[in-house]
């Protein structure tokens, strides 16, 4: 499969050569550009998951930042908790809300179970 910039420099070679194609030849050339644009949307959508996973792979060395972008990306709280290492219970007990708050109620139920 082809990498990103290669996509991104065929689309290009694509818009200009539909610039001066004739109706016959812009049915053709706009096949090809749906076609690697799904090539490029593909690709884009694998390296976000990634991206998540690696976030998700950190597991308690996840920063506020990382939490908070898990939630952006529609990651739910329980699933998060879960890679903390900490009980889908206590959701109620973490505080989300800012990076202060997130730290100290995390540390103080880490701190009650002996972990």
């Amino acid at each position: 499969m082809m990498d990103k910039l290669e996509l991104q420099n065929d689309l290009k070679a694509l818009v200009e050569q539909y610039k001066v194609a004739g109706m016959a030849e812009r049915n053709h050339l706009e096949k090809g550009r749906r076609k690697l644009g799904k090539q490029l949307m593909s690709l884009s959508d694998k390296e976000h998951e990634k991206k998540i996973m690696d976030t998700m792979a950190k597991r308690e060395m996840m920063t506020y930042s990382d939490v908070f972008w898990l939630f952006s990306v529609g990651i739910g709280a329980n699933y998060i908790l879960n890679r903390l290492n900490l009980k889908a219970s206590h959701v109620d007990s973490v505080d989300f809300s800012n990076a202060k708050d997130f730290y100290q109620s995390q540390y103080a139920l880490r701190s009650d179970k002996g972990v």
